[in-house]
């Protein structure tokens, strides 16, 4: 609570793919860092925390969410960590000589804050050179209006709730956390089978005072991993940049190159690695054969997926086992050794519907269980 004191929990029960039903309740005040409520099994909860004091509330935190399986045991539960905490305007640039600029959408939209009502459309005019003349040629930083009358969705922060419920599906209760409460050491990776880790469009970013947030992979987090991957654990991560972000950003390591091959047992391709959204399993030892298909365009369900990651195998016990429809670079990698991972390109809760959620996490589930 920090120097705030007071703060509310309001929970709410999910229903559907992407919202809360019903929305929140009132809310729980508490003085203490912790508290303890109730749930029934077969039921998923979502909470978050807003902070209080005499000047008022504070935003309110990320939404993470608990689902007790009627049959509830330690053995079939699942940890999910959602690392997918950013929010960012689009992709800008300009040219050396600086007579090009502007906002590259196709590169990185960005993140909203929940959503986006102020965005109209792409930019189409990008040389400074080109004065205003009207409204309808108005020059250097002009752009569509094809969206002038549209709602774009950005990070809704209540992802766990969307996984779980898949994991559900499958057999298996379901814990959340923070990465950040990770790092931190207050969660134990080893007491579940498996963690599935929700990077969404994390990406390195470059803040209002040049600094740059939003890594998808922060050294204390790789520690978290390796040692849970050591431990024999069952890892599962997908995400737009989740190897961009190693190979080629701001800040690029090869310490955090060697972590992505040594321990996750891929390597980065490209960036762009399909326009089109369609997924399909292929030849593999290990049983992945699906299609599917997510969100490349901006809507006002789910966030948008501009340019989704192509990545490889980077041992010979990993393999390709999804690749993208339109060019068949590599979508998704597992590796099967002492421990098991499954590595995605784009992010989980972007497919299109229900059903495809449920369906890849029940081919994930199997994967992990070894049947």
């Amino acid at each position: 609570l920090g120097s705030w004191g007071t703060a509310v929990i309001k929970g709410g029960l999910f229903d559907g793919n992407y919202c809360i039903a019903n929305g929140f309740d009132n809310g729980t005040v508490v003085t203490e860092p912790s508290a303890v409520i109730a749930v029934e099994a077969n039921k998923i909860y979502s909470f978050k925390v807003v902070a209080l004091n005499e000047g008022g509330a504070s935003f309110p935190s990320e939404i993470l969410s608990v689902g007790v399986a009627g049959n509830y045991s330690k053995e079939k539960s699942v940890l999910v960590v959602n690392g997918f905490n950013r929010v960012a305007g689009p992709a800008s640039f300009q040219s050396k000589d600086s007579t090009l600029a502007g906002f590259d959408i196709r590169k990185d939209f960005g993140v909203p804050y929940i959503k986006d009502i102020a965005f109209i459309g792409a930019q189409y005019e990008f040389r400074r050179e080109m004065p205003w003349m009207d409204n309808d040629a108005s020059g250097f930083g002009s752009c569509y209006s094809n969206y002038a009358d549209r709602v774009v969705a950005g990070n809704t922060f209540d992802y766990p709730a969307v996984h779980g419920k898949a994991f559900m599906k499958a057999g298996y209760s379901f814990v959340s956390a923070s990465a950040g409460a990770v790092m931190a050491g207050n969660v134990d990776l080893s007491g579940y089978p498996m963690v599935d880790f929700i990077m969404g469009k994390q990406a390195q970013t470059r803040d209002c005072n040049d600094q740059v947030r939003f890594e998808v992979f922060p050294v204390a987090l790789q520690k978290a991993i390796s040692a849970y991957c050591k431990a024999g654990g069952n890892v599962l991560i997908s995400g737009a940049d989740v190897a961009t972000d190693l190979w080629d950003s701001y800040n690029v390591s090869e310490e955090s190159q060697k972590f992505a091959k040594e321990v996750l047992k891929y390597r980065w391709m490209t960036d762009y690695a399909s326009a089109e959204g369609k997924v399909q399993g292929v030849s593999n030892p290990f049983g992945f054969k699906g299609k599917y298909s997510f969100c490349t365009r901006l809507n006002e369900r789910i966030y948008a997926v501009e340019a989704p990651d192509g990545l490889v195998p980077a041992s010979d016990d990993a393999y390709t086992i999804f690749r993208y429809s339109d060019n068949k670079v590599s979508a998704g990698v597992a590796y099967k050794g002492d421990y098991k991972v499954v590595t995605l390109g784009f992010p989980i809760e972007t497919l299109e519907s229900g059903e495809q959620i449920e369906r890849i996490v029940k081919e994930i589930v199997t994967f992990f269980e070894g049947k």
